[in-house]
């Protein structure tokens, strides 16, 4: 009897209301939600951005005084601006000008267009951003939709094993686990999102065995790899695996359907990478990428421990450190996960598949929290793939996940223990109003010691500011032309969320290019492998062949503190002070990205001091297509002030001619009389990639004709 009751208010729980008006409010109630952590108001020009922290640096000095009551929400969020933006903004101008987006040539000094799976510029959330012209309120939009697609999916994940209360407040609290919030703005943030879909549409094929959902496999993965972060990527799909892995072992119902169930899975995952070939395969292939892994190999780690185990539930702890460090997750999602522990032996049916998520909950748990604390040892760790080349903290991406899955079982069996056995005969309203209020707490508790401590909600204004410095040197600048901005303007690569080419800007560089920025700065300004910090004071005016490394550069500004001292500085670099605490070193001499060199130079390495542009006209066509009329009657060596990156090709007179490599970073062109000279960006390198992301799309597309095809002839028989 006891059994037949219980199966029955699980079942009225389940339910918890049907039809067309119970799902508008469930999804109205999971907008609401996403409006709430956002919590800025696009309406009165509001929107959330770390930009803060930009105006919090000396460039921006003249915006700041009109400021009251300033302050820097969180200083840990420079890598939305530097590296994230300044691609973004480049896209989305060649989009909006209709200049060709294949190449960026701000970024990076030329940046392929697939080759920006970095910097998430292939996700709903680019596309959002691209569409909306002003860049703040398309930023809060871009941000929005990221919480949506991670609130449905959530959603409908849990559904499918408890009712729509208890689905909420695993919303919740996945939505604001530390680690996400703490990442929000950037790629692993992207990659997330997808976690709760890919797990949604392999529960539906575990269960129903249905084909079709094979093909939202695909798909899911797909759009989890394009959310680009390769780690939390490779993460993602460790944590699919242990799901398919502990599904079949705990529903196992023959040899046949166990070897269907373990294969199907991990074949439409390889379509997902098919299809994704050609962003992958571009970002990864380049030497310099190369170079950083095999330096970084074996450095894998973690900067978690014991001690930093109570941070899942002590925010006065957590507050203004590290996103390294961020996984608060509240008091509440403990207890209820630790009370879905203790329903795994329960006897009372639950609803399919609900205890099997249990279990495997508890052992992701475990075990990325034993990686990620650092429990194991580190030579076994390191031995995984992925794990001996990255932060191992980062794999709390999963512990979150688990977390929100297994604390939203646990409220739904709290609650079912209470409906059943509580003396207090509550009705379903009152009932209903209480679960809503331990929705709201839970909400408040992560979004105000979590989210309000790490993402800013500012003025339309403050997005990226233009400062008359910057305006000056955006009105003035050729597009093949550099600028230097020291650390008055954050990390190099801030400048190009301007559309300013940067010569030390953010991203990965061979030690060739090194060696030729060398003579610019007197000490080495990288701090991490990526990031350049240029302290004024550094910038080598004295170095003999500091001028000739900026015609080379194009460099035609440097904007730096105006306490800075410029002795040394040659007599072609002349100071303008346009606003307080900036000085702008215009360069009244420079090249406008394109160089003529006499032919008797080293072609590797050297830097020659005799690059000069008088008799070379540059016609920027776009940005994939830069045309040069050569009237200089000595034959030499045109330059180009953009990398040598596979794919540019060069014509003289409309014949190709041969390209070769200036300061082992530079393409070049050999000439021996006048003539036009066409550098065009043609990349037939990458038609591999093309080729096997076509072959990708073909097999999904196959699949679905097959799968429905089956399906029908299955109805018919």
């Amino acid at each position: 009897m006891k059994s037949t009751e219980s199966a029955s208010v699980q079942e009225e729980w389940m339910k918890n209301g049907k039809g067309i008006l119970y799902d508008i409010l469930s999804y109205a109630g999971l907008f609401l939600i996403c409006l709430l952590i956002m919590g800025a108001n696009p309406i009165a020009r509001q929107t959330v951005a770390p930009m803060d922290l930009l105006i919090a640096h000396g460039g921006f000095e003249s915006f700041r005084d009109n400021i009251k009551n300033f302050t820097i929400v969180n200083p840990n969020r420079s890598d939305v601006i530097d590296a994230k933006l300044a691609t973004w903004q480049g896209v989305k101008k060649a989009l909006w000008t209709k200049d060709d987006p294949t190449l960026i040539l701000t970024r990076m000094y030329g940046t392929p267009g697939v080759q920006l799976l970095i910097t998430e510029c292939l996700t709903p959330s680019f596309l959002v951003y691209a569409l909306i012209h002003d860049d703040a309120i398309g930023f809060y939009f871009a941000s929005l939709i990221k919480l949506l697609i991670a609130a449905v999916g959530m959603y409908l994940l849990l559904r499918i094993f408890v009712n729509r209360f208890s689905a909420l407040f695993g919303v919740v609290v996945f939505l604001l686990g530390g680690q996400y919030m703490g990442w929000f703005f950037v790629s692993i943030h992207s990659t997330i999102i997808w976690f709760p879909w890919l797990f949604f549409v392999t529960v539906k094929y575990l269960v129903s065995a249905d084909y079709m959902w094979l093909v939202g496999i695909s798909i899911a993965s797909a759009m989890m790899i394009l959310g680009s972060f390769l780690s939390v990527i490779a993460f993602g799909f460790y944590a699919f695996s242990l799901l398919v892995l502990v599904w079949n072992i705990m529903d196992y119902k023959g040899l046949g359907l166990l070897i269907k169930r373990m294969i199907l899975p991990f074949v439409f995952v390889g379509i997902a990478f098919c299809i994704t070939f050609l962003p992958i395969y571009t970002f990864i292939g380049p030497s310099e990428f190369q170079h950083i892994v095999a330096a970084r190999s074996a450095h894998g780690n973690t900067c978690l421990s014991f001690k930093h185990l109570a941070l899942f539930v002590l925010g006065s702890h957590h507050l203004n450190m590290h996103p390294e460090f961020t996984c608060y997750m509240g008091i509440l999602p403990i207890i209820f996960s630790c009370i879905a522990c203790l329903f795994v032996f329960a006897k009372d049916r639950q609803v399919a598949g609900f205890k099997i998520m249990c279990v495997y909950s508890i052992v992701a748990i475990v075990l990325s929290i034993a990686i990620a604390f650092g429990f194991l040892p580190v030579a076994l760790v390191r031995k995984i793939p992925v794990f001996s080349i990255n932060p191992w903290q980062r794999l709390l991406s999963v512990t979150q996940f688990a977390i929100a899955i297994l604390s939203a079982l646990g409220f739904q069996s709290m609650l079912l223990w209470l409906k059943r056995h509580s003396r207090l005969k509550l009705n379903n309203k009152v009932f209903s109003v209480i679960i809503l209020i331990i929705i709201a707490i839970q909400w408040a508790d992560q979004n105000f010691l979590i989210n309000r401590k790490y993402n800013a909600i500012v003025p339309n204004g403050w997005f990226l500011p233009r400062t008359e410095s910057i305006k000056y040197v955006q009105e003035r600048i050729f597009p093949l032309q550099s600028v230097i901005g020291d650390n008055s303007y954050m990390l190099s690569g801030t400048l190009e969320a301007y559309n300013l080419k940067e010569a030390f800007n953010l991203g990965l560089k061979t030690d060739m290019e090194k060696t030729m920025l060398a003579p610019l700065i007197k000490n080495d300004p990288y701090v991490t492998y990526s990031d350049a910090l240029i302290i004024g004071s550094n910038i080598n005016f004295s170095h003999p062949r500091f001028d000739a490394t900026a015609d080379l550069l194009a460099l035609r500004f440097i904007l730096m503190s105006s306490t800075v001292k410029t002795n040394g500085v040659s007599t072609k670099w002349k100071a303008k002070k346009l606003e307080p605490g900036i000085i702008v070193l215009e360069n009244t001499t420079p090249t406008r990205g394109v160089m003529f060199v006499e032919s008797n130079f080293k072609l590797v390495t050297t830097v020659a001091k005799e690059a000069i542009s008088d008799g070379i006209d540059v016609n920027l066509k776009k940005s994939t297509w830069i045309q040069v009329t050569n009237r200089r009657l000595r034959g030499g060596w045109i330059v180009f002030s953009i990398r040598n990156i596979p794919g540019w090709n060069a014509y003289i007179d409309g014949k190709k001619a041969s390209l070769e490599t200036y300061a082992g970073v530079f393409p070049c062109v050999r000439v021996e009389r006048q003539g036009v000279i066409d550098l065009k960006y043609q990349p037939e390198t990458i038609s591999f990639g093309w080729k096997v992301s076509v072959i990708g799309i073909v097999m999904l597309v196959f699949s679905i004709v097959t799968f429905v095809l089956l399906k029908k002839k299955k109805e018919k028989g």
